[in-house]
């Protein structure tokens, strides 16, 4: 597993956990994150990758919705917003 995978699937936990007590959306990443990839994502692409972040956020709040369904919308809303593949996890 790569650094880069290691890292977001800790966030995704982090992520479920602020579902579930209300604290969404909040951009990219929790704030343990490292600034360099807050601020990247964030910043990208005129605040389109930070609308991805928040929305993924919002999905995983959404009951119904499958935690790889979300996952699945993040990269796709990640690509749109031109993050490169090598940012992104699967």
């Amino acid at each position: 597993m790569c650094y880069t995978s290691t890292i977001l699937n800790d966030l995704k936990s982090i992520v479920v956990e602020d579902a579930r007590q209300g604290i969404l959306p909040n951009g990219c990443g929790p704030e343990w994150t490292p600034e360099l990839v807050t601020n990247y994502l964030n910043n990208k692409a005129e605040g389109r990758a930070k609308a991805a972040c928040d929305q993924h956020d919002k999905d995983y709040s959404t009951l119904g919705m499958s935690k790889s369904q979300a996952d699945y919308n993040f990269k796709k809303n990640l690509q749109a917003a031109g993050v490169p593949d090598w940012w992104m996890y699967n």
